[in-house]
């Protein structure tokens, strides 16, 4: 669905699922203004998550970034993306289209926090990436939630680890830890990258 909110930058369209954020979450939206490069963020998830680091969450995305390859079967990118956004993915290559063919061979020249939005459940942080692929530089905004409380882990999708329990990472086909059972794209431990869009990610000024 969609949910609206206005923010420092005016209207801001968020995509979520139905599976991400209940219905009456979308009443405790709010979406302050980052301009600082992801401090507020940093200082805000630190009063609940003390290991949270920014630039941490940013080599995390430079490791997604590089996984959206379409050279990377959708299934091992699925843990680290919403059922939504696997499914809508699944569903544009199906049809013929290539919407991970910005991403082939891509490195990450810039990665910036610039929205930290916060639900009753949920944190939701924006990222916009400049990602350079094949001689062409373009912008994406990637959106990652996480249930509020959650805390950041020594280990994690990144290492092949489950989020919750540590162990190698062993996924059945609905992405539950075969070890705990933990669903690991849930948001309920970790991030998971929940929408993906090129160029300007909301409507009002420039970030």
């Amino acid at each position: 669905g969609l949910g609206l909110l206005v923010g420092g930058g005016g209207l801001v369209v968020i995509r979520t699922t139905r599976s991400m954020l209940a219905r009456d979450d979308l009443a405790h939206l709010v979406a302050p203004e980052v301009g600082d490069g992801g401090h507020v963020a940093e200082t805000a998830l630190r009063a609940t998550d003390p290991a949270f680091s920014r630039e941490q969450f940013l080599a995390r995305v430079q490791h997604l970034v590089a996984k959206l390859a379409p050279q990377t079967p959708l299934d091992d990118l699925h843990p680290f993306i919403s059922d939504g956004l696997y499914q809508r993915l699944r569903t544009q290559e199906r049809l013929g289209d290539q919407p991970r063919a910005p991403f082939a061979e891509s490195v990450v020249k810039a990665a910036l926090i610039t929205r930290h939005a916060v639900t009753a459940a949920y944190d939701q942080l924006t990222v916009r990436a400049t990602v350079v692929s094949a001689g062409r530089e373009q912008t994406f905004h990637l959106s990652f939630l996480r249930r509020r409380g959650a805390r950041t882990q020594p280990t994690d999708l990144t290492q092949n680890r489950c989020p919750q329990c540590g162990a190698p990472l062993a996924l059945t086909a609905t992405q539950r830890c075969a070890h705990c059972e933990a669903i690991v794209n849930s948001g309920a431990y970790d991030w998971v990258l929940c929408e993906l869009s090129p160029g300007v990610h909301h409507l009002g000024r420039a970030q």
